[in-house]
C-alpha cells in the first residue's frame, strides 16, 4: 500500500475496527456501520465526512479522561448526525447504525456509555434538549441531533440528546 492509503485507512478507522464490522455482510448485526464507514471513506472530500473522521479519529486515538472522552463523544454523534443530514446515508442506514455507534463509542468509557434516541417519537425533557432552530412549542421529534449520555452504574442522564422538534 502507499502511504496515501495507509494514512486514508487509518483516518477512516481500518486499522483499529475489527473484521466483524469490517467484514460485515448484509445479514450482519454489523453491516449498517460497514455502511457508515464505507461511505465515510467515499465522501472524505466534503466537510461533514471530513469532520466525523477527525472526531472518531480523536475519540478513539488521543489519551483522554472518561469525562473529556465523553464529550469528544457527543461531538462525534453530532458529526455523525450532520454527516448523515448532509445526505451520504440514507435514514434507514442512518437509525440502524445510530445505536451500533453509540455501544462502538460507549466501549471506550469505563463508567459512562452513550444511547442514540433514533426511536423516540416525542420530546421528553428529562431525555432531551432542542437544538437551535428546534420549535419550541413542538411536541414531534423530527430528528436526532446527538446521543444521550448516560452514568453506566445508576442509569442517570449525564448530558441530554439533542434533537430537533
Amino acid at each position: 500500500m502507499s502511504r496515501a492509503d495507509v494514512v486514508l485507512s487509518r483516518f477512516v478507522l481500518g486499522d483499529l475496527l475489527d473484521d466483524s464490522i469490517l467484514g460485515a455482510r448484509p445479514a450482519d448485526e454489523a453491516f449498517p456501520l460497514r455502511v457508515v464507514f464505507g461511505a465515510l471513506g467515499d465522501n472524505l472530500e466534503e466537510d461533514s465526512a471530513l469532520v466525523l473522521a477527525s472526531a472518531l479519529n480523536l475519540f478513539f486515538r488521543a489519551p483522554m479522561e472518561d469525562e473529556d472522552r465523553a464529550v469528544v463523544g457527543i461531538e462525534a454523534s453530532r458529526a455523525f448526525y450532520r454527516f448523515a443530514a448532509a445526505g451520504r446515508l440514507e435514514e434507514e442506514v442512518r437509525v440502524q447504525a445510530a445505536p451500533l455507534l453509540a455501544k462502538l463509542l460507549g466501549s471506550q468509557l469505563a463508567r459512562l456509555r452513550f444511547e442514540s434516541v433514533d426511536h423516540h417519537q416525542t420530546f421528553d425533557s428529562k431525555v432531551h434538549e432542542r437544538e437551535i432552530g428546534a420549535n419550541a412549542s413542538s411536541l414531534r421529534l423530527l430528528a436526532p441531533a446527538s446521543f444521550l449520555c448516560r452514568v453506566g452504574a445508576t442509569g442517570a442522564i449525564r448530558t441530554r440528546a439533542g434533537v430537533l422538534t
